[in-house]
C-alpha cells in the first residue's frame, strides 16, 4: 500500500456477527507533511472467506511493512 511511513491503528474484534479488522491510517506523513493519495482499497475479505488465518497474515504483513 505504500503507507509504511504513516501512523496506523489496527483493531480486530469479534463482538459482532462476524470477526473483522478495522485499519485506520493517517494519510499525512509526519516527516514530510505530504498526504498519500488513496483510492478505494478492496481487500476481498468479506463473508466466510475472511478467516482468522487470513486476517492474521494481513496484520503480519502490515506490521512487517512498518518494522513493528
Amino acid at each position: 500500500m505504500g503507507l509504511s511511513d504513516r501512523q496506523a491503528l489496527i483493531v480486530s474484534h469479534n463482538d459482532t456477527a462476524h470477526p473483522h479488522v478495522h485499519v485506520i491510517v493517517n494519510r499525512v506523513c509526519l516527516e514530510t507533511d505530504r498526504a498519500a493519495i488513496m483510492g478505494k482499497v478492496e481487500t476481498g475479505l468479506r463473508g466466510p472467506a475472511a478467516t482468522k488465518a487470513t486476517k492474521a497474515e494481513i496484520l503480519a504483513e502490515l506490521r512487517a511493512e512498518r518494522g513493528a
